[in-house]
């Protein structure tokens, strides 16, 4: 996340680093309401650009 947080991170998150270990494989979800259009990502993606001044969202 540092890379996507800093303006100039001190090192580069995909050259200097090696993986050790892989510590957690888990899916990621997208959830939305049931009234949006769109059954398919691109689909979604569509609606939310045609519509981004009335779009909210949330992050953990």
């Amino acid at each position: 996340m540092s890379p996507a947080m800093r303006r100039k991170p001190a090192y580069d998150a995909v050259t200097d680093l090696e993986p050790v270990i892989l510590v957690v494989d888990a899916p990621l979800v997208l959830p939305a309401r049931k009234d949006l259009p769109g059954d398919t990502l691109p689909e979604f993606i569509t609606c939310v650009r045609a519509n981004q001044a009335k779009m909210q969202y949330g992050s953990g």
